[in-house]
């Protein structure tokens, strides 16, 4: 997204909107700041009704129904709709993270305009990342517990958001259709984008979540060729072509794709619903069995990428936006005042020392560090050191950080409570009735462990995931990061303390984020396609936990 017209800034709620970012055919997208410097993030987007528009019943029924449903979602890959704002005469908007990479539209374009390719693992990780948040949306649940039955209806590679530190997410809820929408699309019209929407819906026939697969595919195939697939100049011709014309192999086109990916993605193009693909979970899972064959740091390769083909919204745009010149009603523009305890950290040379991983070693920064040892792509003989101590391998503090691709899980073995994991709802109840203590471990293509105490969920334990627990508890601030990452080696204590202790989080926010990241893990495995499970009785978790 880059900045189009002169904008004179104001003042919404406690927000001061600095610029226009873009302007959609019902809504104008917003780059805002917060006037309390202690809030973070400080930069948000806020998404509002157009001007012209509001005065529309249908279409204010239609944001609202979007706002109240993204505010719903909480997941790594869907971007977060932080809070509604409640203005005059009813009118709402959404504050949403702000992501600066622009989007994989804006990704393929760019690498198209200098001939080059995507490399297979960038793109293989945005389609897992896609799935992910996709997987997710289908699978929400209300506060309530009643399922949303969401239907994403625009999953596009415009709506597959970035960041310039190499994240993905799902976002653009404006069509998705929900159970409890207060209003349904007219009877006949057609939402969402002609080239990525499944036969289904072009014929006005009834269709549910596997209209989305469809859409997937599409993206997915586009990402694994560069190319777009249903790239004809008129509507009449690209519902034709989606309809009735042949579709080639993603290896036709690029032959260092796997065949086993190439037939998957055929699978989701199928125009019967029948044959595709049934579920997003079913095609998530297996993308990110490709995805494990890579030995790659994703995001810092995505985070490349980004740099070189995206415009977005670069730092430097960011500064000089948030610091215009403003009269005595404008919002403060001064930065977060850190800590005593985090400026005194601050002050001291050197940052994480890193040797013996194969690559120049020496000090690496606290997010640098963060993006390797969450991908898991660091080698456990690799030595850490904060100023003024001895080397500790990565298996050594492993346990401190919650690093969950350096700690083993146990073989499986089926003993006592186990088989296939089909009801997973009702084991989970049964759990909570029994009041068990013990670990829950999941084998499906991948494994997890899930840990509870007396019923209650205490921790999941999964070592495949690219984001894991460091991610959850500490910030996108370089400096902060680096703080609380060599606190937490110099005096010995866990992560989540250091983070508490250099003021980057307090004790709930620990908790909250905790507990936020345990339920969305232990929703995804425990509706992995064909798993099976095993209950091991007064097992404890790895880790000790606030």
């Amino acid at each position: 997204m880059s900045v189009r017209d002169p904008f004179q800034p104001y003042v919404l709620g406690p927000w001061a909107v600095l610029s226009r970012l873009g302007r959609g055919g019902m809504a104008e997208v917003l780059l805002a700041e917060h006037s309390d410097p202690d809030v973070t993030p400080r930069l948000v987007v806020i998404k509002r009704l157009l001007t012209a528009l509001r005065t529309d019943d249908r279409l204010r029924a239609m944001f609202d129904d979007e706002a109240r449903l993204s505010v719903q979602l909480r997941h790594p890959n869907v971007v977060q709709v932080r809070e509604l704002l409640s203005l005059p005469d009813g009118e709402i908007a959404m504050v949403l993270e702000l992501m600066d990479g622009g989007d994989v539209g804006q990704l393929m374009e760019g690498a198209a305009r200098r001939r080059e390719a995507l490399p297979l693992a960038v793109a293989v990780y945005l389609g897992s990342c896609m799935l992910k948040g996709l997987t997710y949306a289908h699978a929400a649940r209300d506060p309530s517990g009643r399922a949303l039955g969401i239907i994403h209806r625009d999953v596009t590679p415009g709506n597959i958001l970035l960041t310039r530190r190499g994240e993905a997410k799902l976002g653009d809820f404006g069509v998705a259709r929900a159970n409890n929408q207060v209003r349904r699309t007219l009877t006949g019209e057609v939402k969402g984008k002609l080239s990525y929407m499944c036969p289904e819906m072009l014929s006005e026939k009834p269709f549910d979540q596997r209209a989305d697969i469809f859409s997937a595919g599409v993206t997915l195939w586009e990402l694994l060729t560069g190319k777009r697939l249903f790239n004809l100049k008129t509507e009449y011709e690209v519902m034709r072509a989606v309809l009735e014309a042949p579709i080639p192999s993603v290896r036709e086109l690029n032959p260092e794709v796997p065949v086993e990916l190439d037939r998957l993605v055929m699978r989701t193009l199928e125009r019967d619903p029948a044959q595709r693909v049934q579920t997003a979970r079913e095609l998530e899972e297996q993308v990110s069995h490709v995805l494990d064959r890579f030995s790659v740091d994703f995001q810092a390769e995505l985070a490349l990428r980004v740099d070189r083909y995206v415009e977005g919204l670069r730092p430097e745009t960011l500064t000089s936006l948030a610091r215009p010149q403003r009269s005595a009603t404008m919002l403060p523009t001064e930065p977060r005042t850190v800590s005593a305890k985090l400026s005194s950290l601050r002050e001291r040379e050197g940052q994480v020392e890193v040797g013996g991983m194969g690559s120049p070693p020496g000090p690496m920064a606290g997010l640098q560090l963060l993006a390797r040892l969450g991908a898991g792509l660091i080698p456990r003989s690799t030595t850490l050191r904060a100023p003024g101590l001895p080397p500790l391998t990565l298996s050594d503090v492993a346990r401190l950080w919650m690093l969950d691709p350096y700690v083993p899980l146990p073989p499986y073995r089926e003993t006592g409570i186990a088989g296939e994991l089909t009801e997973p709802d009702e084991l989970l109840t049964s759990l909570r009735d029994m009041r068990s203590t013990g670990a829950l471990h999941i084998k499906g293509l991948r494994e997890a462990l899930a840990f509870f105490r007396e019923g209650a969920l205490v921790y999941v334990q999964q070592p495949d995931v690219h984001r894991g627990v460091l991610h959850a508890l500490l910030p996108d601030d370089e400096e902060m990061v680096t703080a609380a990452l060599r606190m937490s080696l110099e005096r010995g204590v866990p992560v989540w303390e250091a983070a508490v202790r250099t003021g980057v989080r307090t004790m709930a926010e620990v908790r909250n984020a905790m507990a936020e990241m345990n339920a969305l893990r232990l929703e995804e495995i425990t509706h992995w396609h064909g798993a099976r499970y095993t209950f091991r009785s007064g097992t404890p978790p790895p880790y000790a936990l606030p």
